[in-house]
């Protein structure tokens, strides 16, 4: 194998973490208020980062603002039961997700996009080039 071929393998097998570094967690305390709490997989707060929550179908936003310094936003749903929140920072990460906060004080959220779509097309360009790197490395080139 070629040290060209050892480059562009080395350079493909990278991507893999990159993909899987753009999600959010988030967690939903339910009061008077409801506080959506974001963080980062490693358990590092998603501050300062911008958001829109909408009422679930509505197209423009009901609130906009900036996470607080421990990554939440706070809101107060009233008799408004279905919300999505749209956080993305500049770096790509972030979630849109659906949110369902319940009379009885408990909340229920589902995931939506919580990878960038940027991070979709480098993990689908990866694919490619490493499906054309296998290639190469399998198939024999006729020598003539």
């Amino acid at each position: 194998m070629s040290n060209k071929a050892r480059f562009l393998l080395l350079l493909l097998m990278s991507y893999a973490p990159l993909v899987q570094s753009h999600g959010i967690e988030m967690s939903i305390d339910q009061g008077e208020a409801s506080i959506v709490t974001l963080r980062f997989p490693n358990n590092q707060p998603f501050a300062n980062v911008s958001y829109e929550l909408f009422v679930a179908a509505s197209k423009s936003p009901y609130q906009t603002g900036r996470t607080d310094a421990q990554g939440r936003v706070v809101f107060v749903p009233g008799s408004i039961r279905q919300w999505r929140i749209r956080v993305f920072s500049k770096d790509g990460h972030g979630t849109d997700t659906h949110l369902e906060v319940d009379a009885d004080s408990t909340s229920r959220f589902s995931d939506g996009e919580t990878v960038s779509p940027i991070a979709y097309l480098v993990l689908g360009i990866g694919i490619l080039l490493s499906g054309f790197g296998l290639l190469l490395l399998t198939v024999k080139r006729g020598k003539s």
